[in-house]
């Protein structure tokens, strides 16, 4: 029988240029001490390259960069979870309201728990977000009452402000009333039930949201 290391080394060199492949792929080639040996020896070698902790790919002449965004997404893949999607706030925002992080740290949000590794030029972080925050979906109003949700009721400091998002609530606004079991507290008070609780015309035009009006179930709106 073939060692785990041959078939290893056959099985990257059976792959098409540039997949990606990680350790948990190769456990059927034998234990975790003897892949991880293999796959060391291997990038020794030069024969593959590590991308990141437990990423690899074939070690190719024309072997083009993979962005950190492309790693992150595999690494969330391969454990069963997904990359969270915004619309206005960005990576750059989330790390800046995560005091002490490494200047070189790129954070990502994902369905799941926190977790962290490195690429060769980066520490990356993975912060985990509820299945409320992912039930709200990836449509323009989801990706917006997640952003405003992240930027919190205080409205830390950070480039996405509510003065960004809450157009898109105004776009959407008719739609707001199926997202109220995922809302927290604050967000329903301030954009379904605060122009209730005062006379007509003391409220900005934009939080004036006419929820008797809605007709039409979500899939339509």
């Amino acid at each position: 029988m073939a060692s785990t290391f041959s078939q290893i080394k056959r099985y990257f060199s059976s792959l098409p240029p540039g997949t990606l492949i990680s350790t948990r792929e190769l456990l059927p080639f034998g234990k975790r001490g003897s892949v991880d040996w293999a796959t060391h020896t291997l990038v020794n070698r030069q024969i593959i390259e590590r991308l990141a902790q437990g990423v690899f790919r074939l070690r190719l002449p024309g072997n083009k960069p993979v962005s950190v965004a492309k790693i992150a997404e595999f690494k969330a893949r391969i454990f069963g979870r997904v990359l969270v999607s915004f619309g206005t706030v960005l990576p750059e925002d989330i790390k800046h309201m995560m005091p002490g992080l490494e200047k070189d740290t790129v954070v990502f949000a994902i369905s799941g728990r926190t977790s962290a590794f490195r690429t060769s030029k980066n520490r990356v972080v993975l912060l985990g977000m509820s299945k409320r925050k992912i039930a709200l979906g990836n449509s323009e109003i989801g990706k917006a009452m997640r952003d405003l949700w992240f930027v919190g009721k205080r409205n830390r400091p950070s480039r996405a402000t509510f003065e960004d998002i809450e157009p898109l609530v105004e776009k959407h606004k008719r739609a707001l009333p199926w997202y109220k079991p995922l809302m927290p507290q604050w967000q329903t008070d301030r954009y379904l039930y605060k122009q209730f609780l005062h006379p007509l015309g003391t409220i900005p035009k934009q939080f004036h949201l006419d929820l008797w009006s809605v007709k039409e179930p979500l899939s339509t709106l």
